[in-house]
């Protein structure tokens, strides 16, 4: 049943793209997941089956992780890398992932940062397709700008009506300070401009962007002033739904913390954190074509891994 309606959304898209109609569809967003074993009273790997298994059995467009992946000791190996790949390619919904700093950046105490980054890349984004059973094509930097040939993990789609894309920018001070940090800020800044010019060029009605880190935590996350600008500059030009996806500081968080050049707060952006360890649970979105801010959110809480409140 759930295949054939799929099936059936698949034609409906097909033919809403023909005839240039807008399509709604659900996604589900995800991160900071499955970092403990120990001191609770239901283990964090359950909780993360938990969360898996409760979007498998909904009816999503696709699935999108915003970083880290368990805890960062547990992840700074290619075998521990390799169980999280394993597990997120069982999902029933196309995949797309993100890096987080506990995947690379905080394997500092543990192995070389930049090894385990290029083992993320190779594992994660070999290809054009995401994670997943069934899968989305995606457009990668590495592919649209030679200069940013390394920068596999920065994505980009389209998707009924709306662009996504992903940028490589992690918590935990995003390895500021690193020559490395500098090359990717370029690449990010420039697919982040990338992205809006699609978004615009395509006469998107919305854009999402993700990502790891809390930008908007402090300006000294190792987030520089040019990509803090170009997301300005960018929600002001675009002048349609702009939304933030992202992790890193663990708290369920919608609103509009980004300011314009005024100092008002830029209405048409807003900033979606999402769940993260110990609050195993997701964040759904609608994408409504009949609604003006495009973007609809709700907080999907799995019961069964609610540890201070009665099943």
């Amino acid at each position: 049943m759930y295949r054939f309606a799929w099936l059936v959304a698949i034609t409906l898209l097909g033919a809403a793209s023909a005839t240039a109609q807008p399509v709604r569809f659900r996604l589900a967003l995800i991160g900071d997941l499955g970092y403990s074993e120990t001191n609770f009273a239901v283990p964090h790997e359950r909780q993360y089956a938990n969360v898996l298994a409760e979007i498998n059995a909904q009816d999503l467009a696709f699935v999108i992780h915003d970083g880290d992946l368990g805890a960062g000791g547990d992840l700074c190996s290619d075998a521990g890398l390799r169980t999280r790949l394993r597990q997120l390619q069982t999902s029933a919904h196309p995949l797309i992932y993100t890096p987080g700093d506990n995947e690379w950046t905080d394997c500092r105490f543990y192995d070389d940062p930049l090894a385990r980054l290029a083992s993320i890349r190779e594992m994660f984004f070999d290809n054009d397709r995401s994670l997943g059973q069934r899968t989305l094509q995606l457009t990668r930097q590495s592919d649209v700008d030679a200069r940013f040939w390394r920068y596999v993990e920065n994505a980009l789609w389209h998707f009924g009506d709306v662009t996504f894309a992903t940028l490589h920018v992690v918590g935990s001070n995003n390895n500021r300070g690193q020559p490395e940090h500098d090359a990717r800020d370029e690449a990010v800044v420039a697919w982040l401009a990338h992205a809006f010019a699609q978004a615009t060029e395509r006469n998107s009605r919305g854009l999402m962007l993700v990502m790891h880190a809390n930008m908007f935590n402090g300006r000294n996350q190792g987030i520089t002033n040019a990509l803090y600008d170009g997301l300005i500059e960018g929600v002001l030009a675009f002048g349609k739904p702009v939304v933030m996806v992202h992790g890193d500081t663990h708290q369920f968080i919608i609103d509009k913390p980004l300011a314009g050049w005024n100092g008002f707060p830029l209405e048409m952006f807003t900033r979606v954190q999402t769940f993260g360890t110990p609050g195993h649970h997701w964040v759904e979105v609608v994408v409504d074509p009949d609604d003006p801010m495009v973007f609809g959110f709700r907080q999907r809480i799995v019961r069964a891994n609610l540890v201070d409140h009665p099943r």
